[in-house]
């Protein structure tokens, strides 16, 4: 089962290089920090997962999640532990990608050295590191920076267990790795069956010691997909509160266009266009195109590792994405929609574009090289600059944490009704609420389990649906007629382009009893 190194440098060159490497994997730890300590404001889709903490228990979070959620049960367990022990706060929520982020950069950067020592490692590292995408996902409450992690989990071993003399050890730490990884990421399905494909010619023609521990590896890895399949299939089930939707079929109609169109003739320009789109995003890209030259750069790497590297280390790093789109032909996992969902990819991705630009660049002289090195620092260097001038991913959340931030201090210890049941608002509202010092009722009623109240607010967000019935100064009123209204706090926020999304409009009433 011994493959031969893909590439060695000279070692002077390789003594730059290895400094150079050390500098990008340098550059993109500082990033990732730094973004994390900016503390952008909490949004949307951050709190839609973490809104399942609060209430449900860790067996419940096995089961149906709210606001058509999916995440790997022990990236969930992971999170409920910090939310527990470390509070709601933002940065405790961010934590864990923050490390599976920066442990999955250091991660990559071993891997690339391993498999091709020199510049084309460098620049490997080098497109991971700086890329947005990649940074971004390290610093958001969401299962996307383990989804990295867990790819190189499984890579690494996968890789020693094919170039070893003794592979036996490696399968061995798959065999005990898989199992966990596909419950902490529902995309290792995609890295375990590729292992398991391109493993099985080589295993089965080694020693008995070396099948039987394939064997075992087949074993954990269908006991750790059954289960995760189990429990994603419970969290597809889930209701969304519109009725004949579950969360399966709202994630299809979301990423409906990461699925192949019902026309067989408009397949080929789909495919072209998710290919060369956000999932091949490193360092920079956009849909419909915007990542041509990463594609290039990525197929160039793979006609040159077919020349002089392993065939079957190569078909390890393509595999993922064949079973990628295999998936999104059943409509299972997208393809191409987002490069936050094929963070698995980013490795394989990176290793060939890295590959292929090196492959460029030793056709000039020194200096092209030299060059490339400085732009890609200035992309890490302009990134980390840019967060630290504008620290938000839209100005609209910027808002709603002052907004946030205003109303709860104006309320204090009080008592607060919120006019509208949580999951009917803004739930960046909702959240802070939740965690909010003032005693807070929901759905227009009053906090339960107070017996008098001097101080109410009513807090109304526009355009969400109240309950029927009297207001809450309408009860007030027809249990203590004293009830009166005395101090009102308008929040407007108008938005840059009312054509794609409406303005919000929060409005804060103070009732005091005479």
């Amino acid at each position: 089962m011994t493959d031969p190194s893909l590439f060695s440098a000279k070692p002077q060159t390789s003594t730059v290089w290895w400094k150079v490497a050390c500098l990008f994997t340098a550059v993109g730890l500082i990033w990732r920090i730094g973004r994390y300590l900016f503390d952008f404001p909490i949004w949307g889709d951050e709190i839609m997962v973490a809104l399942n903490f609060p209430d449900k228990s860790y067996t419940e979070l096995l089961g149906h999640l709210d606001h058509c959620q999916v995440a790997p049960p022990l990236w969930l367990w992971a999170e409920k532990f910090l939310y527990e022990t470390a509070g709601p706060s933002s940065l405790a929520l961010r934590f864990i990608p923050l490390i599976a982020g920066c442990l999955a950069l250091v991660l990559h950067a071993w891997f690339a050295w391993t498999l091709m020592p020199g510049r084309a490692a460098a620049m490997a590292i080098a497109l991971l590191a700086v890329a947005i995408w990649p940074v971004s996902m390290s610093t958001l409450t969401k299962p996307y920076s383990t989804d990295l992690l867990v790819a190189l989990a499984m890579l690494l071993p996968a890789h020693a267990a094919l170039t070893h003399t003794r592979p036996v050890w490696a399968m061995a730490l798959l065999a005990i790795i898989s199992p966990v990884a596909l419950l902490a990421s529902f995309p290792a399905m995609f890295i375990a069956g590729s292992t398991l494909l391109v493993l099985l010619p080589a295993a089965w023609k080694s020693a008995p010691s070396t099948r039987w521990t394939y064997l075992a590896l087949v074993g954990t890895t269908a006991i750790g997909a059954w289960a995760s399949i189990q429990i994603g299939q419970n969290q597809l089930a889930s209701p969304t509160g519109t009725a004949e939707i579950d969360t399966q079929q709202g994630m299809v109609d979301y990423w409906s266009h990461g699925f192949p169109p019902a026309d067989p003739l408009r397949w080929i320009p789909w495919f072209l266009g998710a290919l060369t789109g956000q999932i091949m995003a490193y360092p920079v890209g956009a849909a419909n195109g915007g990542s041509t030259l990463t594609v290039l750069m990525a197929i160039l790497g793979v006609v040159t590792w077919m020349r002089s590297g392993s065939k079957s280390v190569l078909a390890l790093l393509l595999l993922p994405l064949v079973l990628n789109f295999m998936a999104a032909l059943v409509h299972r996992y997208p393809f191409g929609a987002s490069c936050r969902l094929a963070q698995f990819l980013a490795p394989s991705v990176c290793l060939l574009a890295g590959l292929g630009l090196d492959a460029c660049l030793s056709r000039t002289s020194r200096w092209p090289a030299v060059l490339v090195s400085l732009v890609l620092l200035a992309v890490g260097g302009g990134g980390l600059a840019r967060d630290w001038m504008w620290p938000y991913r839209d100005p609209v959340f910027v808002w709603m944490r002052g907004t946030m931030d205003d109303a709860v201090q104006a309320a204090g210890n009080d008592s607060v009704v919120v006019n509208h049941r949580r999951e009917s608002m803004e739930c960046v509202f909702a959240w802070r609420w939740l965690h909010a010092p003032a005693k807070v009722g929901w759905n227009g009623s009053l906090p339960q389990g107070e017996r008098s109240h001097d101080r109410v607010w009513v807090f109304t967000q526009e355009g969400c649906p109240m309950p029927p019935g009297p207001t809450a100064l309408e009860f007030l009123k027809s249990q203590d007629p004293r009830w009166r209204e005395t101090r009102f706090l308008n929040f407007q926020y108008p938005p840059p382009n009312p054509q794609k999304q409406p303005p919000i409009h929060v409005e804060m009433v103070l009732l005091e009893r005479d």
